[in-house]
């Protein structure tokens, strides 16, 4: 009737004992056979048909609390459950259903929700050659982010590349400063000789070449202060020294 185990025709002798099979049919109770089956076989041939109380059916529901969507699951009352696969949600593992799912379809509707433990990241600002950076830091998924202030003698601070978002992406993440070289004023007085130069905007570390400077009835001793090899970091006048010949 529908279910799975029932049996025959088969050849039984009168009188002899009966023993009814055992019958399911899924979605179903078996409630008992149409006749009742007697003890003995009776001097006929005899069919005894299953009959069935379908189960009412039950559906649980989940909640992923902001991971992908899981449509909701439908069964009968004690059937078992095939639970789906875990849900995903960025920069979160997830740790398990609450309540826990079920072996089997219970009595009523059910709703299991997702939880979830907030994954963290690493976060590095690479300053570049300049100071001020930081990392790597373990960051929260999510968390704000406020980059440092960073510095470099001679440069001017350009930005961040990649740009720094506001909140902390779902992955290990370094932000390296970006410079722009700085200019500074050079300039060599000739201090009352010929020859000086400047001011002229430098880049610094630049290479730096004094010029030759003559001054009539004197004789160059150096400058004042002495010239790097490279620009400084500042406008800059380097003064000629002179002795005065005999």
């Amino acid at each position: 009737n529908g279910g799975v185990g029932g049996t025959g025709p088969t050849d039984v002798e009168f009188g002899a004992a009966i023993t009814a099979p055992t019958v399911t049919r899924e979605g179903y109770t078996f409630t008992g056979w149409e006749p009742e089956v007697p003890a003995t076989m009776p001097a006929a041939d005899s069919t005894y048909t299953a009959q069935w109380q379908e189960l009412p059916k039950t559906t649980i529901t989940f909640d992923t609390d902001g991971g992908n969507t899981i449509d909701p699951i439908t069964g009968y009352v004690g059937s078992p459950v095939t639970a789906p696969a875990d849900p995903t949600k960025e920069g979160n593992t997830f740790t398990g259903w609450e309540p826990e799912i079920p072996a089997a379809f219970p009595a009523d509707d059910l709703t299991v929700k997702a939880q979830w433990q907030v994954n963290t990241y690493k976060l590095t600002f690479d300053a570049n050659g300049g100071v001020g950076g930081t990392g790597p830091t373990d960051v929260e998924f999510g968390a704000a982010i406020t980059a440092p202030t960073v510095t470099r003698e001679g440069y001017t601070f350009a930005g961040w590349t990649p740009d720094v978002p506001a909140t902390m992406p779902a992955a290990d993440s370094v932000y390296t400063a970006q410079w722009t070289v700085n200019s500074y004023n050079l300039t060599f007085d000739a201090n009352g000789g010929e020859g000086g130069t400047g001011p002229t905007l430098t880049e610094f570390g630049a290479a730096i070449t004094a010029p030759t400077v003559t001054r009539e009835g004197y004789t160059f001793t150096g400058w004042t202060p002495d010239v790097p090899a490279t620009m400084p970091a500042a406008d800059s006048v380097y003064t000629a020294q002179w002795t005065v010949n005999s």
